[in-house]
């Protein structure tokens, strides 16, 4: 976080993938408006499955998604 951002602004958000895993995805933000940067921040994400009555579990990434995701991978985290 670096600065607020009010009900009314318009924002601007770029997300980039950075690495796409067997089960995990992670991915970098930058909030701006206009050319004021207002917060920055990466996210993990993983793909999981709960059964019921049970603990959740890491699973592996459906290939459909994998290779999609893959294809937009930010290339310089190659």
């Amino acid at each position: 976080y670096q600065s607020a951002a009010m009900f009314d602004d318009e924002l601007e958000i770029r997300l980039n993938i950075d690495r796409v895993g067997g089960s995990s995805l992670t991915m970098s933000f930058e909030i701006y408006r206009g050319e004021t940067r207002l917060a920055k921040g990466t996210m993990k994400t993983a793909c999981i499955v709960r059964p019921l009555g049970e603990s959740m579990r890491a699973v592996e990434m459906p290939v459909e998604y994998a290779e999609k995701l893959g294809a937009i991978e930010n290339p310089r985290e190659k």
